[in-house]
């Protein structure tokens, strides 16, 4: 079904995979006409920030930073003019006040920690804790992830360095993902979407999702991540967001979902939480063209997961 799919989205190769209560059921990749070069590592783009948050839960229980503390208190590069009001817990869920128009105002040659000087600049556009109607910044999520990697190990002055680091020590190792590659490594925002997984290393971190004994972290503090009871629009309304998860329904069925189009792959990440059930779905377009316009059927896949034969 999956490979009849590709063919009709244009796509040369895909993957997927399927997981209940942290038990793998299929992650496979599939090339359309049985011949494309498939690849490895598939990017997550600002998918990967799920993963971020993931890892900041297991350094707070490992005691390395409190999430709710002011995050300068983390890193003492980092001074928004939001001073102590803003966290870390803020910057992973985009309510530090900082408006994705600001992303554009960061030089391509910046360094990370120029990044941190061009964020002190910045005027909050909404208090911490708020959030705005367009809320994805990738200044927000980048400020995140280098304090993570300051926090891990002070002394390294590249943070983008001390960031990779972290992740194979509080992400990838513990949750026993052992290939994993880095994109736009050379950006300032390179925090904001750095991984690239193989589909079973995708399969593993929602096999972590959907436990309730994960490796990682527990079981109660990853579901709460992706639930924005807490949050609120500018105008007092429940957010839709919770970091980059919508929490959605299909049907009667409710959903948290993440996705998006980056370097030529559209993919779409569902998790039902009350099934403990998730789906990932990875296309390319062919020649690496975007491939944007086959998320909407993507979604639809992932809304009705089918047992592993269907797909094949």
């Amino acid at each position: 079904m999956f490979s009849e799919c590709l063919k009709k989205w244009n796509s040369d190769c895909g993957a997927f995979c399927l997981v209940e209560s942290g038990k793998i059921f299929a992650a496979e990749t599939i090339a359309s006409d049985g011949k494309a070069a498939i690849a490895k590592n598939l990017p997550l783009g600002k998918t990967s920030q799920a993963l971020v948050s993931l890892m900041a839960l297991e350094m707070e229980r490992r005691g390395v930073l409190k999430l709710t503390s002011p995050a300068s208190a983390a890193c003492s590069l980092f001074k928004p003019q939001n001073g102590e009001g803003v966290s870390v817990e803020n910057l992973l869920s985009m309510r530090a006040g900082f408006d994705p128009h600001y992303d554009s105002l960061v030089p391509r040659d910046s360094t990370a920690l120029q990044l941190f000087e061009i964020a002190a600049q910045l005027p909050p556009a909404c208090p911490p804790g708020k959030q705005l109607p367009n809320p994805i910044s990738e200044i927000s999520a980048s400020c995140a992830a280098y304090i993570l990697g300051y926090a891990s190990d002070p002394k390294e002055k590249n943070l983008k360095k001390s960031f990779a680091r972290a992740s194979r020590e509080f992400l990838f190792n513990p949750i026993k993902i052992s290939s994993q590659t880095y994109r736009n490594f050379d950006l300032p925002t390179f925090g904001s979407q750095p991984y690239a997984l193989p589909i079973d290393g995708i399969a593993a971190w929602l096999s972590c999702e959907t436990s309730t004994n994960p490796p990682i972290a527990d079981a109660e503090s990853i579901e709460k991540r992706r639930i924005s009871t807490a949050a609120s629009d500018l105008n007092g309304n429940p957010a839709g967001f919770s970091g980059i998860w919508l929490n959605t329904a299909v049907g009667k069925i409710r959903a948290q979902i993440s996705g998006g189009e980056y370097q030529g792959w559209a993919h779409i990440v569902v998790i039902f939480p009350k099934e403990r059930a998730a789906a990932a779905f990875f296309a390319r377009g062919k020649s690496g063209k975007p491939c944007a316009d086959m998320i909407p059927h993507i979604a639809d896949m992932a809304a009705n997961p089918l047992p592993q034969k269907h797909y094949q």
